[in-house]
């Protein structure tokens, strides 16, 4: 089997807010015989916002798995909300 991944991101920053995201395309293809192709792609947004040593922040992800790629041990896509708080334990340095 090949695999060809291609992917992209982009990042938001400022003082104190930060909005990342990154989407990828994974291209399976089997060698010889039938030569089948299955693709894959994913992808995620986060958002956050810090309030002196606090930052909460959100996540939105998701996976659209090939149907019949063997190389997944599932086919069911994937949707997930995130929501977490990090907490710094020391100052911020600049």
């Amino acid at each position: 089997m090949t695999e060809r991944i291609v992917g992209g991101f982009f990042t938001y920053q400022r003082r104190r807010t930060e909005v990342l995201g990154e989407v990828l395309a994974l291209r399976h293809r089997e060698e010889g015989g039938a030569g089948r192709e299955f693709g894959t792609s994913g992808f995620y947004v986060q958002a956050s916002h810090r309030f002196g040593r606090l930052t909460p922040y959100y996540r939105f992800e998701g996976l659209d798995r090939g149907a019949d790629d063997p190389y997944y041990l599932s086919s069911a896509d994937l949707r997930r909300h995130i929501a977490g708080l990090r907490a710094d334990p020391g100052p911020r340095r600049r």
